[in-house]
């Protein structure tokens, strides 16, 4: 026989809208600042964006204050516009941390 009173102990939440915003301002917290390549650093991904033979490669980007990572065929590199499309999801070089191939 369940007990009656079992739902007056439930948690309530009497801040409407608390939770989102917590868990906003929690998502704030965690992003990070863009990072900064050094010259050598630059000259090795472009290095590896040119002369990469592997098809699928992994790359780590940033994005809105997060890394990502995105696994795929380099499809088209697009010196004037600065991208590298893959998966047909646009990249800003500028924005690309680490390639790798993949194993």
């Amino acid at each position: 026989m369940p007990n009656k009173r079992q739902g007056k102990w439930q948690p309530f939440d009497a801040l409407a809208g608390h939770k989102e915003a917590l868990r906003r301002v929690e998502k704030e917290f965690d992003k990070c600042p863009r990072p900064i390549l050094s010259e050598d650093e630059l000259e090795q991904l472009n290095y590896k964006i040119r002369n990469i033979n592997c098809k699928d490669v992994i790359i780590k980007h940033y994005h809105q204050g997060f890394f990502k990572e995105v696994e795929g065929e380099i499809k088209k590199i697009d010196e004037i516009k600065r991208e590298l499309i893959i998966n047909n999801e646009r990249i800003k070089l500028c924005n690309i941390v680490e390639i790798s191939e993949k194993a």
